[in-house]
């Protein structure tokens, strides 16, 4: 029947489709929402996040005002693996009563994933105008600071921050799409939207470092968030082994994003794209910024420092064992170590780290043992922020 309007939730069944709001491609097997729409001779059909798709005007006026779960569990048909309308109605019920704001896309922009950037690169332009001005003494960029008396211009100086931005976006400014795609690909960094949205990824990247992996989920890629420039987020990851996408919603401030470096402005050598495929496979314990808090900056120093003033000799067996337990004692003094609860099982793998480092200090393996384990601070820490973005898509407490 021409006309007639089809509402379905399935899994993407490729990569390649995007959302028709925020743009942003969904990836396969992530629960995607179609609108398929019959024409004379056609079909029109479109996909949506679930949190990006919004109740047509038509089905709130005509039905009296119809609810997303009236909408969920009498119009959606699901064709997803697990039948999520069946199990977890209460879930894609909120996630379309989620309310997402996107920045509309820019005029002449590309297809991608991102669209904003326009306000953010504005902004930098005129703090561009302005330093030329003061640099060379004068700016026919812009008219608006032109015009203003000299005190003004005075008052209204660059800060650090403003001058850095405004001397990379200078060096950006005359290159093409392509061209910055390629320095946004050196990084592994996201390559879609427009020419804005790009040089704001290379603006953040160059002087704050790439964006690393989520500290919440520890495998899904942070990313910068297009319709608030000041913010990072991650939507998840993919995970081969269950073949099955799964969500985060953790999100945080430029400032308390993960961060890797170095940020490459020209193509890595082999070897450097190989310590980047290390630094991603290690995954979240590579971030500049992980585990950065006082507490744990504090706990790692004091463990370390307890370590270097033992009797390290590793000239025998009896000897190797002692070292393990004395690591292994350090560890659990105070619970500064998220080691094992079963104490025989901490000694035997410290003691392999041991063994296969005999050559390092006791300082050294210390570090090993940290690494491996993590701090106790670290992990609860860890556990605030998943419970965290939880909560922002759980409207019960209690399920978090």
């Amino acid at each position: 029947m021409s006309g007639e309007t089809i509402y379905k939730l399935e899994n993407a069944k490729s990569g390649r489709s995007s959302c028709k709001k925020c743009k942003i491609k969904i990836l396969k097997n992530e629960i995607r929402l179609g609108v398929e729409t019959d024409g004379p001779s056609f079909k029109l059909q479109s996909w949506y996040h679930p949190t990006c798709f919004t109740l047509p005007r038509k089905l709130v006026k005509e039905k009296g005002g119809m609810t997303a779960c009236q909408f969920v569990e009498e119009l959606l048909e699901d064709y997803t693996v697990d039948e999520v309308c069946s199990n977890d109605t209460e879930m894609i019920v909120r996630q379309i009563e989620q309310k997402v704001s996107v920045t509309k896309k820019v005029k002449g922009g590309e297809d991608g994933d991102g669209d904003g950037g326009g306000v953010c690169t504005e902004r930098i332009k005129k703090n561009l105008a302005r330093l030329r001005e003061e640099v060379l003494g004068s700016s026919d960029d812009d008219e608006e600071y032109k015009n203003q008396p000299k005190k003004k211009r005075k008052m209204n100086k660059l800060s650090e921050e403003e001058r850095a931005e405004a001397e990379v976006y200078a060096m950006y400014e005359k290159k093409k799409n392509d061209e910055l795609k390629d320095v946004l690909r050196w990084n592994n960094q996201m390559v879609g939207g427009n020419k804005d949205a790009l040089l704001t990824r290379i603006i953040d990247g160059q002087l704050n470092g790439r964006l690393g992996i989520c500290p919440s989920c520890e495998k899904g890629k942070m990313k910068l968030k297009d319709t608030e420039a000041a913010k990072a987020y991650c939507n998840g990851y993919f995970d081969e082994e269950n073949q099955a996408r799964i969500p985060c919603f953790y999100e945080c401030s430029l400032k308390e994003a993960p961060r890797l470096l170095p940020w490459y402005t020209n193509e890595p050598t082999e070897e450097e794209k190989e310590k980047m495929k290390a630094m991603a496979e290690e995954g979240a314990s590579n971030n500049i910024n992980s585990s950065s808090t006082s507490e744990n900056i504090d706990a790692k120093a004091k463990l370390l420092k307890r370590a270097s003033k033992l009797n390290w000799n590793l000239d025998s067996k009896s000897r190797i064992k002692e070292a393990a337990q004395d690591l292994t004692t350090l560890c659990t003094k105070d619970h500064l170590v998220d080691v094992p609860n079963d104490d025989k099982i901490t000694k035997m793998e410290i003691g392999r780290l041991v063994v296969q480092n005999r050559s390092r200090t006791a300082s050294e393996v210390m570090e090993l043992v940290i690494h491996k384990f993590g701090l106790t601070q670290a992990k609860i820490e860890k556990e605030k922020k998943q419970a965290k973005s939880l909560s922002a898509v759980c409207g019960n407490a209690e399920n978090v």
